[in-house]
């Protein structure tokens, strides 16, 4: 009985041997990441349907029915900093068809004023 508890022990030992160094890999291996975080959606103004047709709201002179501030945080979620070389192109923001953007401020908290 010894004798089985004793290669069950070694098979352990050497299952263990090879993925701990592994894991150790993975966990390092330099990746660049980037992700996005949605920080706040809130609806500026907007008019119900009812009263749709009776009112009107404008922005820069032209006609808006529903106005929404959205702030957005791109993350880099890997281990490597990201530079402008490492993209080929310009992030894209893709919002629904209809929307429209009336007007957008990029802000770097990191930014000394």
């Amino acid at each position: 009985m010894s004798f089985s508890m004793e290669i069950l022990l070694g098979f352990l030992a050497v299952i263990a041997a090879i993925t701990v160094p592994l894991i150790i890999y993975f966990l390092q291996k330099s990746k660049k990441q980037l992700s996005y975080e949605i920080i706040s959606n809130t609806q500026l103004v907007g008019v119900e349907n009812e009263i749709q047709d009776r009112i009107t709201i404008l922005y820069d002179e032209k006609q808006v029915v529903n106005v929404h501030l959205i702030s957005i945080r791109f993350v880099n979620d890997g281990n490597q900093p990201i530079s402008i070389d490492d993209s080929a192109m310009p992030i894209n923001i893709k919002l629904g068809s209809a929307t429209n953007i009336l007007t957008c401020e990029v802000f770097d908290p990191c930014r000394q004023i």
